[in-house]
């Protein structure tokens, strides 16, 4: 597995709020190592007939613990399964879409400009919440 296939360190599981884009990294990586049906898999998939199964789940699970920060990995270290693991990080940090809807909304309200980092920076952090209240659903637009 290569470095560039992990999640970068700004992009560490550290919460709810960023939960969406970490997921959104994590599938990235592991499509990259086409490891995705290990994580998900397909109903097709014969799970127990693959000889790499084993080193499949691990390669993944390695994948999922290097992508999220220390302070979270306490709650963590009891689980051992990976789809055990990657179900209760869902669970647990994926925020329904009316309160991340919220969240956003709240987010864009208070991105302000700032002359020492200037307008590119600024514009960039108000399309990316915009881009994530579209990816929900919402548009902005009242």
């Amino acid at each position: 597995m290569t470095k560039n296939s992990l999640v970068p360190d700004e992009v560490k599981l550290s919460g709810s709020y960023n939960y969406h884009v970490w997921k959104y990294y994590v599938m990235c990586a592991v499509k990259k190592e086409q490891l995705w049906n290990t994580l998900e898999p397909s109903r097709d998939s014969k799970k127990s007939q693959d000889p790499n199964h084993e080193e499949k789940m691990e390669a993944v699970l390695n994948i999922l613990v290097f992508s999220i920060c220390p302070d979270l990995m306490g709650n963590l270290t009891s689980f051992h399964d990976l789809k055990n693991l990657w179900d209760f990080l869902k669970e647990t940090y994926e925020i329904n879409t009316d309160s991340r809807k919220y969240h956003l909304k709240n987010k864009l309200s208070l991105v302000t400009m700032n002359e020492e980092i200037g307008f590119k920076p600024y514009v960039n952090k108000f399309r990316n919440i915009l881009s994530q209240l579209s990816s929900i659903g919402d548009n902005c637009r009242r």
